[in-house]
């Protein structure tokens, strides 16, 4: 009776099944209805379709398939509220455990878990700011500064996803974090450029100064960064489309706070006194980049063991794969993994998919060429690792086509009496094979379909259309797609860089040496990320373009700050560690 449940098959259901209409039209014949074998419960269920339901000698564990109707994977609100309903009836029944499984149930976890991690994010990142700008910071106004600049770049935007009604999901969820990261990172710069020249100059042309030395960069920096983001309004998923637009509104902002609020904060809280000293954080930070400042050229040792660093992460970038297991993106102890544990272990399917299948114009199923050949087709796919079992119209007995009361009204076609589970059209063209089985990650499902694909082409004669559908291949496309998406994001960007770097810098081998000490880390974790197993998925692939964004943004503000040391006539000697001193403070800050 939930307004989102189409129909339900278990063993207990009752033989009341009619043949109804919707509106104007008849109901969907194409569509399985999971209704009533019979009020005799398993025991008059045939073999075929009992195992779906009961395991033999196991009297304890049921299953009972719900079919939901279509919505898309965003539309996370509605599929909770029917998981919570489904939820809750079972709840207040006299039963010992049960358990759901399926793409609504762990969507509308997924969903929900973002909607909670986005406040606790809120709340726990409002604390770090605080406690880290009173330990890294030199005074109260540099953590208003830092405050105003981040605020303004982070909720105009997500404030927009709200406006728009864009949901929070696992992929808009990413939007503070990129946002505050982008943000914090040049507004810490013009904080920590102004602090020093207060300690020397009047607030007002300090703020001068400091605006005219990072004006350049912190363009640059910000131009590069959403030129990125921007690349990913090319996808053809929804979420990762408005990540992309939306991140590169906010990091606009930031760059317009830092340029506009940041000053005008900073000249009127300035004004009264000069930069204090550094405080204790400070302090370790100055050292620790002094000391790095002051190094010569680094030793052979420190070169050898960085190259067999970098090479040993390197190496691992050949066994890196994009999959996406969404049960693995919780916790083990988390009721979505205890559920589909469970599931399993009472041997019943977890998954399921359906292979739409369409003759030539003017062929029916009930050909017996045709009826060989799908049953040798879903015999085929029966064997496949993951798959338990396999429900298709030329495997259901002739008993059960002999209830048609079961099942609802005569049709004068005979397409229902002769295939009462809706499996095949009234036509008799179309026909559907229900697959059910373990569950499976986006490259199981693929080497499934590659496979089904292969036996359709093997077992089905020449003009027969066949295609795997369901929400889990609606799923496995996207996270492909955001894959690619993002790998080819990166890969703009890297050409984009590979040409602006050398003239930011004024010289081809320092351009380029910049672009590598920025990439060289990034693809080391991802290298990393192949030695260990880790996939690349929905979730990790904005790893790379966030972490490329920072470093090359830190990159280019040093690389300037040099530059500009030497057009004022210094060396390369005296002006790199001038440089470190400075900018290298903004960077580890």
């Amino acid at each position: 009776a939930l307004p989102d449940v189409k129909r339900t098959f278990s063993i207990v259901s009752p033989a009341t099944f009619a043949h109804r209409k919707e509106g104007n039209r008849e109901r969907d014949p194409f569509a399985l209805p999971y209704t009533n074998l019979s009020n005799h419960a398993a025991a008059n269920i045939p073999a075929g379709l009992r195992d779906l339901l009961v395991h033999p000698g196991d009297t304890r564990h049921t299953a009972i398939l719900i079919e939901t109707s279509k919505r898309s994977p965003a539309e996370e609100t509605g599929w909770a509220r029917t998981v919570d309903a489904v939820d809750a009836i079972f709840s207040k029944m006299a039963i010992e455990e049960h358990w759901l499984a399926g793409t609504p149930v762990i969507n509308a976890e997924l969903n929900r878990a973002a909607r909670r991690n986005m406040l606790v994010f809120y709340c726990v990142l409002s604390l770090l700011m605080i406690v880290f700008g009173k330990v890294f910071l030199a005074q109260t106004r540099d953590l208003y500064v830092l405050l105003a600049v981040v605020l303004g770049s982070v909720l105009p935007p997500m404030g927009l996803v709200s406006a728009m009604g864009l949901s929070f999901n696992m992929v808009t969820i990413m939007l503070p974090t990129i946002l505050v990261s982008m943000s914090a990172s040049v507004a810490i710069h013009m904080i920590n450029e102004f602090s020093l020249l207060r300690r020397t100059l009047p607030a007002g042309q300090a703020l001068v100064e400091a605006v005219s030395v990072l004006i350049r960069p912190a363009f640059w920096t910000t131009a590069t960064t959403v030129t990125g983001f921007l690349t990913l309004v090319q996808s053809d998923v929804n979420p990762i489309r408005q990540v992309g637009y939306l991140a590169a509104l906010g990091i606009s902002l930031g760059f317009l706070n830092t340029f506009v609020i940041a000053p005008g904060i900073l000249d009127l809280l300035g004004k009264t006194r000069r930069a204090g000293p550094d405080s204790g954080g400070q302090v370790c930070i100055a050292r620790g980049v002094a000391r790095l400042a002051a190094l010569p050229r680094p030793s052979r040792r420190i070169v050898v063991f960085a190259v067999l660093l970098f090479s040993g992460c390197l190496a691992g970038l050949p066994n890196l794969e994009a999959d996406t297991d969404y049960v693995n993106f919780f916790r083990s102890d988390h009721r979505i993994n205890a559920a589909y544990r469970s599931i399993s272990e009472t041997g019943f399917a977890q998954y399921s998919l359906e292979l739409d299948v369409i003759l030539p114009q003017g062929d029916q199923i009930s050909d017996p060429v045709y009826n060989y050949a799908i049953d040798n087709l879903s015999a085929g796919i029966e064997a496949l690792q993951k798959i338990n079992k396999v429900l298709a119209a030329t495997r259901i007995p002739a008993g059960i086509q002999a209830r048609p009361v079961a099942f609802g009204t005569a049709d004068p076609t005979g397409g229902i009496i002769s295939y009462p589970l809706g499996l095949t059209t009234p036509d008799g063209r179309r026909t559907r094979i229900v697959i059910l089985g373990d569950h499976m990650s986006s490259r199981d499902l693929g080497s499934i379909r590659h496979a089904v694909s292969g036996l359709v082409k093997r077992h089905m004669p020449p003009g027969v259309d066949a295609e795997i559908l369901g929400t889990n291949v609606l799923w496995s496309n996207m996270d492909m797609s955001v894959v690619e998406t993002q790998m080819k994001s990166v890969a703009i960007i890297f050409c984009v860089l590979l040409v602006l770097m050398p003239i930011l810098t004024g010289s081809i081998r320092i351009g380029l040496i910049g672009l590598a000490v920025s990439v060289l880390p990034v693809l080391s974790i991802l290298g990393l990320m192949g030695w260990t197993g880790l996939p690349i998925n929905v979730a990790t692939c904005l790893i790379g373009g966030v972490a490329l964004g920072v470093a090359i943004d830190d990159t280019i503000f040093l690389l300037l700050r040099t530059r500009r040391e030497l057009t004022a006539g210094g060396n390369l000697q005296k002006s790199l560690p001038e440089s470190l001193l400075v900018s290298g403070r903004a960077m580890v800050t």
